[in-house]
């Protein structure tokens, strides 16, 4: 059985003018579209596969909602993608080559962030020679779906304290712990005490 969505997560404006919420959210939703799309899947397979409802999702795909974090993984695992895959064609902060002696920035007030209900994520300054870094924000405590994907996935845990799912065994991370794991496991994180936490995660 679909369930639905936070109604949280869903602008009240969404539902009476039917317009985006912004650009991101507009970004976001055409990037699951094409995913979708080139999965060859309909939005009602899309929907059973990930137990979400239709009406919502097809509202995410035209920008006019934001997934929760755990409907975010949900959605993810159902297109069999990840989140740094998901990430890299819509982030502002794309990879940049940068030339001898020179740098590039991307400041912290000024990075754009993804929102899920009220969990966000933020990618943070790239090059083509090193890998994508991402930082997360959230207090779920609804572990989700747990993902699955290719290579080594790498967490550290800036702030807060979550609880790492992996396989069948449960892992407490703290503030400074950093993990390695096979990220072909099935995994998925969330708060272990309710409280905020920040994460920054790579994998290869």
């Amino acid at each position: 059985m679909a369930r639905k969505e936070n109604p949280t997560s869903v602008a009240a404006g969404a539902k009476r003018n039917s317009v985006p919420l912004d650009d991101r959210a507009v970004a976001m939703g055409a990037r699951m579209r094409m995913l979708r799309v080139k999965r060859s899947m309909t939005l009602s397979e899309l929907a059973a596969k990930a137990g979400l409802s239709h009406p919502f999702l097809s509202l995410v795909e035209r920008g006019m909602a934001r997934p929760s974090m755990t409907s975010f993984s949900s959605i993810l695992t159902a297109l069999e993608s990840d989140p740094i895959e998901f990430l890299l064609d819509l982030t502002d902060s794309a990879p940049v080559d940068v030339p001898p002696g020179g740098l590039h920035i991307v400041r912290g007030q000024g990075a754009q962030l993804d929102h899920y209900g009220d969990a966000s994520a933020r990618r943070l300054a790239a090059s083509p020679r090193l890998p994508l870094l991402v930082e997360y924000s959230g207090a779920n405590v609804d572990e989700g779906s747990h993902l699955v994907h290719h290579g080594d996935e790498f967490l550290y845990a800036i702030e807060g304290a979550l609880m790492l799912h992996l396989g069948g065994g449960e892992h407490l991370l703290q503030a400074g712990d950093s993990v390695v794991y096979d990220a072909q496991t099935p995994h998925s994180w969330r708060s272990a005490d309710g409280a905020p936490f920040r994460v920054l995660t790579t994998h290869s």
